[in-house]
């Protein structure tokens, strides 16, 4: 038999206490589970089976078992009592849901027992009297305040309703001691004609709600002791009843002693009324109590039976600390230190002694006063505290509470003596306001949130802060420091510690300025930061010497304001002094102000050592050539000081010796490729590169005598090429290359370098090429055998075409080979174009418009769709041939194989009807067809098969899938929305032809979908003139648009290039152009019309300029300097050349360009 909390009535001593929160996971983890902790306390023959933890806003199952198969059972958690549990029958377990705090699982075993006709369930020290009574054969109740077995009492305080069924029962009487009458223990008592209330006072009754239910009182009896019915009758329910009738008191009343570990008492068995009465109590060993060991009752409370309740508990030593538990509840309490005082202490939320655990609900009174040795306390659970707990614990630096609710401490001297202006309180995270606002914990000046830092600031002068007084432990500090007006302040002007540790800038520990204006940065904080910023006052207004402005900034100091403005002029050097003498003084320059360089554009700088500090963008958007620094220690710098328009261009000059410095100095000196020891000789260092980058720069400069190091990274699509060349003018050179990742070591630099390299991209073959591919991804054509490229032929952005392409991989691997709009041959179907090798294994991708003229397939071939797929060949199957892209009709050869009807493209059904698809094939000779139905799974990205296989074997010269037999039938019946496909096959001997029919079903809505239009984009452009004209069109979805375009006379040799996104559109026969299937707002790009020029590889010359191209090289002659912009005809920018006075050579990919030059176009082929 099962009892629970939930369901039965318990005297209220029995409640269960709540725990708190049990969350045990590091504070400022992430992406960390966080485990809940499950205790156990049972009391009797108990055994629980149970995890010891769960996941947060999980479930656990748990199972019961007791030699009585009866038991109490209650579960706290998080602070309250906890009820999300049920009875799964299937694993005969009890399962608890939605865990969001640390667990007590408490099972108490019942004994049951027989007195008289009544049963009781008894445990510890107290009983209940159960709902499930059998029907007394008495007609009078009497409720018992004390039950006797074994010589040992138990009580009870609370009747449910043991009798309420029971019509023959007339007389109920109620105990004179403290006692609950629980909902609904009379509302359906028929045959009750009296009750006997026994209590004097009848507050000694609590009758709660609904008690009597809707019961007419007036018609029952009640009796009361003599002289308490005016109080009865002045009472709420008792006032209900119309006969109120007392009667005598006894002379005397039994007495009972009740604790669970009482050895003995000399209690006497009774006392007379008004008697005073001594009890001496003896308790069983290892059992201790608060209360005296000598009880005396007086006089003028004996008027009822004599309840004398002793509580007991039990003392044990953890980690040193003393505590108490409870022998008859889940609590336990904290009495301080044992023996030797500790200087850490951790109160733990819940405490283990063999195989129960306790809550620690108290830290007594005086539990830890006067313990000067205590320095940190941790409280892990919601644990109140007594009067003068923590009193005098003058060395208390911290406390740590768990808990995000605080705790109720019960006087304000809990602390004292504690420093509440130095001690911390660490909280949990959004627990701080509840803190601040808590009696007690309001007077500690100092709560922070767990796993945040403090930020102190001391000794500012003539700054304002703007930042956070908390950060979190492992995030970044940001915070502004403002100088006042009238100040200036540095780096050199801030100290800042953490953790105790001064912070170093010249080794990045700090920045301020490098990520934004007066931003003071720490990357990482790991403890309490202090910033001390002392602004250095600025005197008088700026003077001028010579060609630069300084400004005073503390005694004998200046730094550097500006240039004065009649004395630049564009390429100037400028030579700052290390003194100056001004008015009669002299002053040391220790700086370069704010902006005081910025936007000048000048051939070199020189910084004397005297220099500590350039200030916030001094040299922003400035251009220099060199810049000569002659302090050894790099000067501090803020706020992008160096933050000029190229850095890869300037040449920064230290001492010799220096250079370790300032490489491993603040970011603004690290965003300088070229850091030279005074003296240093360099070489030029120039690449020519194809499908190719340099990454972080491309250096243009090298060292001489030392290593230069770099990392190629091809175009997207392209990979690495197996081998690059370095060259001195002496001859290639040999260099360390990874061809995995691109990096090029060149050890030692002795000249001047020129870096050749070209990534293997895309096969795009002269028009009129035979091209042969072989394995590993290589080719030939006319010019070169072996070759390698990506996998693709042809680009996106023109027409390919080649005169035959063969394809033998050789080893039989599957080969993955994409097609770009290419065009094979002369695109006829008559001759032979493409030729797919017996040992081949290839899968072909096509994307955009293709075709392949004839095709013969002797190995094994896929083809599958790309983007915008479109297709026109004829194949001759000799081998195995699976056509995916559904745009082929028919293949020939010995298992030729035709559709001839494929299944409604795009069909729409109504909600809860179908529609058949349908497919017919034929084959000239004997076949053996199948036919296999799909349908896309868009989950996994994968088509399933949605129906047996239909295999069909006839001499036939037509087979159709619809005439077959209803058991083999190869239609398919849909009733489901989604994209579905039919392969079907015809199998020779060892041919195999495969071909595919799509159809994309749709449920139809019950009210007619509204029209869905997209806009659709026609530019303007100067040369051509369109129809319809420039503007925006709307188009219905899955719609079409075409327009024509006619070039002007002027431009009639240009070549337009029409493109949706990075799709290339061809017009059509008659000069349209159309794009079809519109699902999305589109723009269209119109480039490549261009003025008449010259064109090809002949000269162009205009304006002193001359443009042309051979083998490969682009020529450039120009009679001043200036910029050339290589455009494909795509519109992409290709490079940017900076052209200087002569003739500039430059190799580029074979091709079609657009080169501008001075609002000029020129168009050269490749």
């Amino acid at each position: 038999m099962k009892t629970n909390l939930l369901r039965i009535g318990l005297r209220l001593s029995l409640v269960v206490i709540a725990l708190l929160c049990g969350v045990y996971l590091a504070w400022g983890q992430e992406n960390t589970k966080v485990m809940h902790k499950i205790y156990t306390n049972t009391y009797g023959n108990v055994t629980i089976d149970c995890p010891s933890e769960v996941e947060d806003g999980g479930s656990f199952t748990f199972k019961i078992a007791t030699s009585t198969g009866a038991y109490r059972l209650a579960i706290s958690q998080a602070g309250k009592n906890f009820r999300d549990f049920s009875w799964d029958d299937s694993q005969n377990a009890n399962v608890a849901k939605n865990i969001t705090g640390t667990i007590l699982i408490e099972v108490v075993e019942h004994t049951e027992i027989m007195i008289g006709e009544e049963r009781y369930m008894l445990e510890e020290c107290s009983a209940m009297l159960p709902p499930s009574q059998t029907q007394p054969t008495s007609s009078s109740i009497v409720l018992k305040s004390v039950v006797t077995a074994k010589g040992k009492h138990y009580s009870l305080n609370s009747y449910s309703g043991a009798y309420n069924r029971y019509a023959n029962i007339t007389s109920i009487t109620l105990p004179n001691n403290k006692y609950f009458i629980n909902p609904y223990a009379f509302s359906i008592q028929a045959g009750l004609t009296e009750i006997h209330a026994k209590a004097i006072d009848p507050k000694n009754y609590h009758i709660m709600e609904g008690a009597f239910g809707e019961k007419d009182l007036s018609g029952i009896t009640l009796y009361v002791p003599a002289g308490s019915k005016a109080d009865y009758a002045a009472s709420t329910p008792w006032n209900q009843f119309k006969e109120i009738l007392e009667e005598p008191l006894p002379k005397k009343y039994p007495v009972y002693v009740v604790g669970y570990g009482v050895a003995s008492t000399d209690a006497p068995d009774s006392i007379a009324r008004g008697q005073s009465l001594t009890v001496n109590i003896t308790l069983e060993p290892g059992f201790k109590s608060f209360e005296p060991s000598v009880i005396t009752i007086p006089g003028e409370e004996v008027n009822k039976d004599v309840v004398i309740q002793v509580s007991t508990h039990t003392e044990n030593v953890l980690s040193g600390i003393s505590y108490s538990m409870s022998t008859t509840q889940v609590n336990a309490f904290c009495h301080g230190f044992l023996d030797t005082p500790q200087k850490e202490v951790t109160i733990p939320e819940v405490v283990t002694v063999g195989s129960n655990s306790y809550k620690v609900e108290y830290i007594v009174a005086d539990a830890f006063k006067n313990q000067t040795s205590l320095e940190k306390l941790t409280l892990e659970g919601n644990t109140g505290i007594d009067r003068r707990a923590f009193s005098g614990c003058t060395a208390l630096k911290e406390i740590h509470c768990i808990s995000p609710e605080p705790r109720n401490i019960s006087d304000e001297d809990a602390f004292e003596g504690v420093d509440k202006d130095a001690c911390v309180i660490f909280v949990p995270a959004g627990a701080s306001a509840a803190y601040k606002a808590a009696y007690v914990w309001k007077d500690f000046k100092n709560i922070r949130e767990e796993g945040t830092y403090s930020i102190t600031r001391t000794g500012f002068e003539g700054v304002a802060y703007y930042g956070p007084d908390l950060v979190v432990d492992g995030s970044r500090l940001e915070a502004r420091l403002t100088p006042e007006s009238g100040y200036v302040l540095g780096i050199g002007d801030i100290t800042v510690t953490m953790g105790g540790k001064k912070l170093d800038p010249m080794s990045k520990e700090f920045f301020y300025g490098t990520f934004g204006k007066d931003t003071l940065t720490i990357e990482t904080v790991t403890g309490d930061v202090t910033i001390t910023a002392k602004a250095r006052k600025i005197s008088g207004d700026p003077f001028v010497l010579g060609d630069l402005t300084y400004r005073i900034t503390r005694d004998a100091a200046v730094e550097v304001a500006g240039v004065k403005e009649d004395a630049y002029t564009k390429g100037r050097s400028y030579v700052i002094p290390s003194s100056l003498e001004y008015e009669g003084n002299n002053y040391t320059v220790t700086g370069i102000g704010p902006k005081a360089f910025s936007g000048r554009i000048m051939e070199s700088i020189m910084i004397p050592s005297s220099v500590e500090e350039v200030g916030t963008e001094s040299f922003l958007d400035a251009q220099a050539d060199e810049i000569h620094i002659q302090r050894s220690t790099p000067p501090s710098t803020v706020n992008g000081s160096f933050n000029i328009l190229d850095k890869n261009k300037c040449r920064i000059y230290v001492p010799k010796g220096a250079l370790a410095a300032y490489h491993t100095a603040t970011w603004d000196w690290l965003g300088f490729p070229y850091i030279l020891e005074e003296g240093d000789k360099y070489f030029d260092v120039d690449f020519e590169l194809t499908g190719l980058t340099v990454k972080p720069f491309q250096p243009e400069i090298a060292i001489s005598g030392r290593s230069v190091s770099f990392i190629l990274v091809p175009d997207s699509g392209s990979f690495l090429p197996d081998s690059i060349e370095v060259w001195y003018p002496t001859g290639l050179e040999p260099c360390e290359y990874d061809a995995k990742t691109g990096k090029v070591t060149i050890a030692t630099v002795k000249g001047n370098l020129t870096i050749k390299a070209k990534a293997i991209g895309a096969l795009l073959p002269d028009k009129d090429t035979d091209i042969t591919i072989g394995k590993d991804s290589t080719y030939t054509d006319g010019s070169t055998t072996g070759s390698k490229f990506n996998g693709v032929i042809g680009n996106d952005e023109e027409l390919t075409r080649v005169k035959s392409l063969k394809i033998d991989t050789e080893d039989g691997k599957v080969t993955g080979i994409t097609f770009k709009s290419l065009i094979v041959g002369s695109g006829s179907s008559t001759s032979q174009s493409v030729t797919v090798a017996e040992t081949s294994n290839i899968e072909i991708t096509l994307d955009g418009n293709n075709n392949l003229g004839k095709v013969l397939n002797q190995g094994s071939t896929r083809l599958l769709p790309g983007e915008n797929t479109l297709l026109d060949a004829l194949v001759e199957n000799e081998g195995i041939f699976i056509d995916e892209t559904g745009l082929l009709d028919a293949v020939t050869g010995p298992a030729g194989l035709t559709i001839a009807q494929r299944p409604e493209k795009a069909p729409r059904i109504e909600m809860g009807f179908s529609t058949l698809l349908k497919v017919e094939a034929s084959a000239e000779e004997e076949a053996n067809l199948s036919y296999i139905w799909e349908k896309f799974d868009s989950e996994n990205n994968s088509w399933k098969q949605v129906k047996p296989e239909v295999q069909r074997t006839k001499a036939l010269s037509s087979l159709r899938s619809d005439v077959l037999s209803t058991n083999e039938d190869a239609q398919l019946e849909v009733s489901e929305a989604g994209k579905y496909r039919c392969l079907v096959s015809n199998t020779v001997n060892a041919v195999n032809s495969t071909l595919t029919a799509y159809s994309e079903v749709s449920i139809a809505s019950s009210t007619p979908d509204p029209t869905v239009t997209f806009s659709v984009t026609l530019p303007s452009v100067e040369g051509a003139s369109l129809n319809p004209s420039a503007g925006t069109y709307s188009v219905e979805a899955g719609g079409s648009f075409s327009f024509s375009l006619t070039l002007d006379t002027d431009y009639d040799q240009s070549t337009p290039m029409v493109k949706v996104g990075d799709k290339l559109i061809e017009p059509t026969s008659d000069g349209k152009y159309e794009i079809k299937n519109i699902n999305s707002d589109i723009t269209i790009s119109i480039t490549g019309i261009v003025k008449n020029v010259t064109v090809g590889n002949a000269e162009v010359e205009s304006n002193a300029l001359k443009v042309w191209g051979s083998n490969g090289v682009l020529h450039i002659r120009s009679a001043h300097a200036g910029t050339a912009y290589l455009v494909t005809f795509g519109g992409q920018l290709y490079k940017a050349i900076t052209l200087p006075v002569g003739e500039t050579m430059i190799t580029i990919p074979q091709g079609s360009y657009i080169i501008r030059i001075e609002n000029q176009s020129y168009k050269i082929r490749f």
